[in-house]
């Protein structure tokens, strides 16, 4: 990351942890400011990663000028996303949040197949779901990715991260479109990398849908909603197709739908093995025999959602990648 400090004399890098700091630490080059946040830090609500967040925030100082680039520690950007977040800053000006593309082909990439193939829909929802709030509407309503998210700190004061809620990403897009914030699209991309195991999924994908009810309020309950309708709705469809009697303007409607979830699976499969430089007849197996999976894999959050309903996370889960 240090070559990214000559792209611009105002770019800092800040590695944010817990107490105690880990011994890897001691190597970090002066160029990086290290904020470790303390055990005695107790703000009013947040724990985990938005109590770390928010020690940030207040420790910083933030000006309404200063922004900040979230990223998750196994995040890799280049000096392109650099220059095109400097870029949205000068002259994005009717903006207060950014938000771009996530890869997941950083490390290891295919290595672990289930979890890289359960995370071609994220790689999909980035061109879809998660594009139409920065790209056409410019409103965090359906919420925000953590990781690659560019906010002001004009925001970050007014809103902070002292939230109850682990899925506090969300939870920030919900407060920031209430408080009509506006948030634009950043052209580039950032890459990072998919779970270990399948066991690792699972627990990330409880971890987020276990923290978005205490974000509270009618748009989290509706995130929620169409999470629950995404993931279930197609095996409830499957399982009672007999019992069903339709309108044909609707069974026409779901088969759209469903040949458009069936191909973007394979647009956004396509996508990261490009842009991992994989050889064609690699590009073109993961196509045809991988990517139409991702579609059930999608499905089986539904047991993840119901498992959580069930069993809710306690504490913080940290993914292992």
């Amino acid at each position: 990351m240090l070559p990214l400090l000559t792209v611009d004399p105002r770019v800092k890098i800040v590695l944010i942890t817990d107490e105690p700091k880990d011994k890897l630490f001691a190597t970090l080059s002066s160029s990086i400011t290290l904020v470790t946040t303390p055990r005695s830090y107790t703000p009013a609500h947040a724990k985990y990663k938005a109590r770390a967040l928010e020690y940030f925030r207040t420790s910083s100082k933030l000006a309404s000028s200063d922004w900040v680039l979230h990223l998750d520690e196994e995040t890799v950007i280049d000096a392109h996303t650099v220059r095109a977040c400097i870029q949205f800053i000068q002259e994005e000006k009717q903006y207060h949040l950014g938000q771009g593309i996530i890869l997941y082909n950083a490390h290891r990439f295919w290595e672990a197949r289930l979890p890289t193939i359960a995370d071609i829909p994220r790689a999909r929802d980035d061109y879809g779901k998660f594009f139409i709030g920065p790209g056409w509407v410019h409103s965090p309503f359906l919420g925000l990715h953590g990781s690659f998210l560019l906010i002001s700190g004009e925001v970050q004061n007014a809103i902070g991260w002292d939230t109850r809620s682990e899925a506090e990403d969300m939870w920030l897009g919900i407060e920031a479109w209430k408080k009509n914030y506006k948030i634009g699209w950043i052209p580039s991309i950032v890459r990072e990398q998919s779970p270990n195991s399948i066991v690792e999924s699972w627990r990330q994908r409880s971890r987020w849908f276990g923290g978005m009810p205490k974000a509270k309020g009618l748009q989290a309950r509706l995130n929620m909603t169409l999470w629950i309708l995404e993931t279930c709705g197609g095996p409830i469809l499957i399982a009672s197709w007999r019992h069903l009697t339709l309108p044909f303007w609707m069974y026409y409607f779901l088969i759209v739908t469903n040949v458009t979830d069936f191909w973007s699976m394979i647009y956004a499969c396509l996508v990261q093995d490009v842009d991992s430089q994989l050889g064609l007849p690699k590009i073109l197996f993961h196509a045809i025999f991988y990517a139409p999976f991702a579609l059930i894999c999608k499905w089986i959050e539904g047991l993840v959602i119901l498992y959580t309903i069930l069993r809710p996370p306690k504490g913080f889960y940290v993914v292992a990648k």
